[in-house]
């Protein structure tokens, strides 16, 4: 339970401090006391976003600290308590620095924070209602109700994007077909343009290399000439050294292994005479090329490879390669066309198994939930009610399941059951959110619920049925009630009064705890003080 709340520099509070108890709690006072900015700060120790707006004029921080004391305390909060401790939430807004969450005096972010107190505060507004009229929200809250539909919702979903996906390829290919048999051609003449030129791998590269040699012909010839002149002299000495070496070796022996080491020298005259030679006559056969040929073939490389934005050779063939796949594909595009509706009757057919799967708890959930339902209203003062939770086949899924989902009520007995949005007046949309929110937290127990102002459009014995319920409620939880009806009001284990005054030409709200005495007096104040009274008795 939340048993303590300081507030400080939020809106038109200064410095607010209660301590609060189990039970049923009602906060009163007149139409723009302050009621609300109760509600928001602890919407912000729930994770809500903040703004610069809800500081006080004049101040640079707001801050809000929360002390819960919890039986079973969930486990998203169990590594920021010890055994025993109370839960400590705080939160500072400021215009200069950084804002600061804190899970007992852990720095956390606000995600962390909205999701652990997510099971420790349920907050119930007071224009909620209107979202019962939404078929989505009325999803919503049925799958709410159950924890087995978050999986199977889950598992629909995502074989809903796949059959989307497959969908939305085929509605391409569609698109594609228009313009088929021009893209057809264009790329089968791109095709064919560039594989009419033969370029070779590696083509442009060998050209550029003859294109050199070309240009150096006869410098290269006459080194050729020059390099084979001093080989053959070498050579021509090598011999003659050969010839000394083994005549000497007659008259000393041990000359003879100089013999055996001049042999490798010999090797390698030999072979480079042998490579000189060729490279010569490889130069002397490009003497019979025309370089205007070779300067021809490379400016059409170029040209071609500036027509399709290629930087080289290679990208260029690389680009043909890419062409040829892309015309493989837009002929065989039927092929593949009826590849991917194959795959999508798949995918839809798996979305069906799984989406009645999803229908059938869906539909247990709501056996168990009207009877409840009808039986939460008539405590409410309803007379009789019938209610239905009515499913609506889809023409097309949608990523929500198979089917749409109407609650419908008939009020009275002898009126048909129809949808919510055509037969329930405010206050009844409040009265069936206020059933439905204690049906969910009686499934999903949160220790602390606040309604704010959900008694609008209500009154007379109505209003004393709601306080009744909702003091029914707080036997299980801590139950906080913003109201403006008496009748309720004084059902209320701890009645807390705001109020408003101005000093030194600024506005202030007040939270005080009243005493038996002090409940008489604001009871009759919220009845219209003796005149209102004086008024009914007459």
């Amino acid at each position: 339970m939340l048993s303590h709340l300081r507030i400080q520099n939020l809106a038109i509070i200064t410095d607010c401090e209660l301590n609060l108890g189990l039970g049923f709690s009602v906060l009163t006072g007149e139409t723009g006391a302050g009621k609300s900015i109760i509600v928001d700060a602890i919407s912000l120790l729930m994770g809500q976003p903040s703004s610069e707006d809800w500081i006080q004029s004049g101040q640079e921080w707001a801050s809000i600290e929360g002390t819960f004391i919890l039986e079973n305390p969930p486990e998203s909060l169990a590594s920021y308590l010890e055994p025993g401790d109370p839960l400590i939430i705080f939160r500072k807004i400021s215009r200069k620095k950084d804002n600061i969450c804190r899970i007992n005096n852990q720095t956390v972010t606000l995600k962390t924070l909205k999701s652990a107190m997510a099971e420790i505060i349920n907050i119930i507004g007071q224009h909620e209602h209107m979202h019962l009229l939404s078929p989505d929200k009325q999803l919503q809250w049925l799958d709410a109700m159950s924890s087995k539909i978050p999986t199977l919702k889950a598992q629909y979903t995502d074989q809903f994007q796949v059959w989307k996906a497959h969908q939305k390829t085929l509605s391409e290919l569609q698109t594609q077909h228009h313009d088929l048999a021009q893209r057809k051609e264009f790329l089968a003449f791109q095709c064919q343009d560039i594989a009419s030129h033969d370029f070779k791998p590696g083509e442009e590269d060998h050209l550029n290399d003859i294109r050199k040699a070309l240009q150096n012909h006869h410098k290269i010839s006459q080194l050729h000439s020059t390099a084979l002149s001093h080989l053959d002299t070498l050579q021509a000495e090598e011999g003659q050294l050969s010839k000394a070496l083994l005549a000497l070796s007659a008259f000393d022996p041990q000359l003879a292994t100089l013999i055996d080491k001049l042999a490798p020298f010999s090797d390698s005259l030999n072979e480079m005479h042998h490579q000189l030679s060729l490279a010569a006559q490889n130069n002397q056969q490009l003497d019979a090329q025309n370089i205007d040929d070779v300067e021809a073939r490379l400016d059409t490389i170029f040209k071609v490879k500036t027509k399709y934005h290629q930087p080289s050779l290679e990208a260029l063939l690389d680009h043909y390669n890419t062409l040829q796949i892309q015309l493989d594909q837009v002929e065989n595009n039927d092929d593949y066309r009826a590849k991917v509706e194959a795959q999508r009757d798949t995918a839809r057919a798996t979305l069906n198994t799984l989406g009645n799967t999803l229908r059938s708890e869906r539909q247990a959930t709501a056996k168990t939930l009207i009877p409840t339902l009808v039986q939460a209203l008539t405590e409410l003062h309803f007379t009789q009610p019938q209610f239905d939770i009515v499913f609506i086949p889809l023409e097309t899924p949608q990523d929500t399941g198979l089917d749409a989902v109407s609650f419908t009520l008939s009020p009275n007995p002898g009126e048909p059951l129809k949808p919510l949005a055509k037969i329930a007046s405010g206050g009844e949309l409040s009265r069936i959110m206020l059933a439905i929110k204690t049906i969910f937290s009686m499934s999903n127990p949160v220790p602390t619920l606040i309604f704010d102002e959900i008694d609008t459009g209500i009154g007379g014995l109505t209003a004393n049925k709601i306080g009744n319920f909702l003091h029914r409620i707080a036997e299980q939880n801590q139950v906080f009630c913003i109201t403006h009806l008496p009748q309720i009001a004084r059902l209320a284990d701890h009645h807390y009064q705001v109020t408003k005054t101005v000093q030194d030409k600024r506005t202030h709200t007040q939270v005080q705890s009243l005493s038996p005495t002090e409940i008489k007096a604001e009871l009759h104040r919220m009845v219209g003080g003796e005149i209102v009274l004086s008024q009914i008795r007459a």
